[in-house]
């Protein structure tokens, strides 16, 4: 058993500026990462073969991504890659397990950024080649330098939307719609959340700018139906949807596709409630560098608010749920982007009576 001062579970954005943070200040750290690479899916590092256009969003993404796994190495930083971080036992030991041996790390600090997985709906047709989820064309694309479709469906709720379809046009494919479930009326009662963040503002605008000026239709308060297809995706319907994202009768629209990518948001790892065990007997526990008490991490860190990337949140202030914009580094909240536990149910709903409908329930 080895023992550090810091232990990092995660290597996406959070986990390496906790590290950078953390090493600066001359502590020891071990960053763990089931991955092979550093980056997670934000900063996820293109194959070298691929050239993405100078000024592009891949192309500030990946060099960004560079620069800070640069330092982090600079800063002499362990790094244990290709390693799970399977269990946290007596109070501050970190189980891992690689292909070759297992292993326990003693930290007098965990820090976990575990990330979040795509949160999955199901509608008919959701299994057929063709349709995947909005984090999983990401990384098609960004991994492998590859389109998950031609004439493609962008469908679900959140600003990942507009990125992958910012991406997926950037990459040559055409895209037939954006369908976003929430409606965009009432967004101006959100101004005063998003003034400390106009920069991501101005991102979302310039991303939704280009996006149009491609001459991609935006649907609002729509949701997918179903996707067409037998043995692969031919065609989507998309239907409007109250505000609560349950289907509305009639004003259906069928799209002729190859591809549908489907975004409701993430669900955070599991790593993070493996650490409410480790709280509960007095473990140190950061959340993307916050420290908290066991009281404090059943109050306030819930599963929901674990960070797959971060940015500095201002000093003695803690993230809300509605403060995270899933699909976004940055906190920012908008009328498009519920809690995520509402977000979670409608997108259930969504899903169950488009089900039902159509089998007949």
């Amino acid at each position: 058993m080895s023992d550090v001062a810091c232990v990092i579970v995660g290597g996406g954005p959070a986990g390496l500026a906790a590290a950078r943070t953390a090493a600066r200040h001359g502590v020891r750290v071990t960053l763990v990462d089931d991955n092979a690479a550093l980056g997670g899916q934000y900063y996820r590092q293109m194959p070298p073969w691929f050239r993405a256009s100078a000024g592009s969003v891949p192309a500030r993404e990946s060099e960004a991504g560079r620069a800070l796994i640069a330092e982090v190495r600079s800063l002499g930083v362990e790094l244990r890659l290709g390693a799970t971080a399977w269990g946290i036992f007596d109070q501050r030991t970190v189980a891992i397990a690689t292909q070759d041996r297992t292993e326990q790390i003693s930290a007098e600090t965990l820090v976990l950024a575990p990330g979040a997985y795509d949160r999955p709906v199901p509608f008919p047709g959701w299994t057929l080649p063709g349709v995947m989820t909005a984090g999983g064309a990401q990384n098609l694309m960004k991994g492998s330098a590859v389109l998950p479709g031609r004439r493609v469906l962008v469908a679900g709720s959140g600003p990942l939307l507009l990125v992958v379809a910012h991406a997926l046009i950037e990459g040559g494919a055409r895209v037939e719609a954006v369908c976003e479930a929430a409606p965009m009326r009432g967004l101006w009662r959100y101004a005063h959340r998003m003034l400390p963040h106009l920069d991501v503002v101005q991102q979302g605008y310039r991303l939704h700018r280009e996006i149009a000026g491609a001459g991609v239709p935006f649907l609002t308060g729509h949701v997918i139906r179903r996707a067409l297809g037998d043995g692969a995706v031919t065609g989507a319907v998309v239907s409007p949807c109250a505000d609560d994202w349950t289907p509305l009768p009639g004003g259906e629209r069928t799209f002729d596709v190859d591809a549908v990518i489907v975004g409701y948001g993430f669900v955070s790892s599991s790593s993070c409630r493996a650490s409410r065990a480790a709280s509960t007997a007095g473990t140190t526990i950061a959340v993307a560098g916050w420290p908290c008490a066991a009281a404090t991490w059943r109050a306030r860190c819930p599963a929901s608010s674990s960070r797959a990337t971060a940015r500095a949140w201002p000093a003695r202030r803690w993230p809300s749920r509605r403060d995270i914009w899933p699909g976004s580094p940055w906190p920012l909240a908008s009328a498009a982007s519920p809690p995520a536990s509402t977000r979670a149910r409608r997108a259930a709903r969504a899903g169950a009576c488009c089900t039902s409908r159509v089998s007949g329930g």
